[in-house]
């Protein structure tokens, strides 16, 4: 799995696969790209992520569950 954010245009791309997919938005800047022929999920593309997720407040619930952890995302190599 590869994780990559862009901060040039705000876009956060989830690897899964090592491979190419074709993109289908699944909510509004939130798209799963797909591999051709199989439809198995390839990867995962967020617009406007750190707008959208980063800068945002927190509810205390979240931020309950975070106190303690500077990760925010977690991937393999």
């Amino acid at each position: 799995m590869k994780i990559r954010y862009d901060k040039t245009v705000d876009v956060l791309y989830i690897g899964i696969k090592d491979r190419p997919g074709i993109a289908t938005e699944v909510s509004e800047g939130n798209f799963i790209r797909y591999g051709a022929g199989n439809g198995e999920i390839v990867g995962i593309t967020i617009l406007d992520f750190k707008e959208r997720f980063i800068d945002q407040p927190r509810d205390p619930y979240y931020e309950s569950l975070m106190k303690g952890s500077d990760t925010i995302i977690t991937g393999q190599k």
